[in-house]
């Protein structure tokens, strides 16, 4: 046999070995959370098990809610498939967790360029990091703090795909000028809307911002941006009108109200140690390299994202018994993740660069690693109390 042929068959072997690696570990992804979401679902206090007895109430007109896409899209599995509702719903999320998954490790990919093991095993990280847990300050590992990985909500999990896709394209956008990317931030904003308005109602205004400190004398921008957010703005509104609807026909639906952290200080003694618990990774990696860090576009955005979310979160609530249902979290939570990701190709940047810095250099990288492993053991603690004690707390 010619070096030729060797060659081909070993190139052959090897992308043969990259998709089986690629295969099992997305399969194992689908397996896992849909028997988490199986699992949670159990219990009747799991937003899950709601929002799956809401399918019929709003497709049969019972019930007005302003975001219907988890349950239309069950609905039509349902219809389609021939499927229980439950099932339909399991599959759906644990599809829409498998692509954002996959989303996590093709930005890994593209960003690092680090090999398809390392890709796996970071997005497995990824998936997994929660708020540091330290038992003493509180009880709970989730409430109080967020956690960049939720899975209890299904609007949630169904909104993480798109708000990665939209912010990665968003930038895209505005660097390639192509007409086709502005069009699709403007689909999957939309979409991102019909089933949870949290990311939009941040995204937004964060977007615009960042616009003004990037691209302050081009108008065509300011323009392709509009139009781009225009129809998610107008569906905004409508969602505004539905939600006031219920609040005019419902007693027991709150409505929006300003608190200064109260429904925070439900879950937490102090708001203050409980943002350095969810964020300690981003944050170090923010103060030793913060020039790095802000530089980036992506993570500008997202810091961006992030205040208006936390502001959100922390002076907003709902009035009457909805005040501790936390409706103003979600977004500051899907930002969180965000938040995680794109630090973690940073951070990855940094540590290629570790061979030529110097002693301090490398102590601060061994800092951040350490914080980071502390994260990904809490989260490790937080995935194993959901799946053996359904305690999403």
């Amino acid at each position: 046999m010619n070096s030729g042929a060797q060659s081909v068959i070993e190139t052959n072997s090897f992308w043969t070995a990259e998709l089986a690696r690629k295969t099992f570990f997305f399969i194992s992804v689908y397996i896992t959370s849909f028997l988490t979401f199986f699992r949670e679902s159990q219990s009747v206090k799991d937003d899950i098990f709601v929002h799956i007895k809401m399918v019929s109430q709003v497709v049969n007109g019972e019930l007005k809610i302003p975001h219907v896409g988890f349950q239309y899209t069950v609905y039509y599995i349902n219809k389609l498939f021939h499927l229980s509702f439950n099932i339909a719903a399991f599959m759906l999320l644990a599809l829409a967790f498998t692509f954002l998954a996959y989303i996590i490790f093709r930005l890994l990919k593209h960003f690092l360029e680090v090999s398809t093991s390392i890709g796996i095993l970071s997005t497995t990280c990824l998936l997994l990091v929660s708020a540091l847990y330290i038992p003493w300050f509180n009880k709970y590992i989730f409430l109080g703090q967020g956690s960049p990985n939720v899975w209890h909500n299904p609007t949630l999990i169904m909104v993480k795909p798109f708000a990665f896709l939209v912010t990665y394209l968003s930038i895209l956008a505005l660097d390639s000028k192509k007409l086709k990317h502005w069009v699709l931030v403007s689909i999957l904003l939309l979409l991102s809307m019909a089933y949870k308005p949290s990311f939009g109602v941040v995204f937004i205004p964060a977007f615009f911002y960042f616009i003004v400190i990037n691209h302050t004398k081009e108008l065509t921008v300011y323009i392709k941006a509009g139009l781009a957010v225009f129809p998610s703005c107008l569906y905004a509104l409508y969602q505004y009108y539905v939600m006031s609807y219920q609040f005019n026909n419902n007693p027991e639906q709150g409505a929006i109200q300003l608190s200064v952290f109260g429904v925070l200080h439900l879950f937490t003694h102090n708001v203050f140690i409980s943002l350095l618990l969810a964020t300690a990774f981003p944050l170090s990696l923010m103060l030793f390299r913060f020039k790095q860090f802000v530089s980036n576009k992506y993570l500008q955005l997202i810091l961006i994202m992030f205040v208006i979310a936390y502001a959100q979160m922390g002076l907003l609530a709902e009035t009457g018994r909805h005040f501790g249902d936390c409706n103003f979290f979600w977004g500051y939570l899907i930002v969180l993740q965000l938040l995680f990701v794109f630090s973690f190709i940073e951070f990855v940047k940094w540590v290629k660069t570790a061979k030529s810095q110097n002693i301090l250099v490398k102590s601060e990288i061994g800092l951040v690693s350490i914080i980071f492993a502390l994260h990904l053991f809490s989260g490790i603690y937080y995935f194993s109390r959901i799946v053996l004690l359904n305690n999403f707390r």
